[in-house]
């Protein structure tokens, strides 16, 4: 819902940058040892779109 009232209002000043978790992974909230695995995961993502977004943008 956030995602498409944030389209709405901020337009193509609105990127959004959403990495999909693996489905055999579930990481509770306070699973602080699974950061080094957090870390791991968010290293992979590639965000080159929005690093494009954000040169082009602001």
């Amino acid at each position: 819902m956030a995602d498409y009232q944030c389209r709405q209002i901020l337009g193509n000043r609105y990127h959004r940058l959403a990495p999909v978790f693996p489905h055999d992974q579930v990481i509770a909230l306070d699973a602080v040892d699974r950061i080094p695995n957090l870390a791991k995961l968010a290293e992979a993502v590639d965000i080159s779109e929005a690093v494009k977004w954000l040169n082009a943008t602001w």
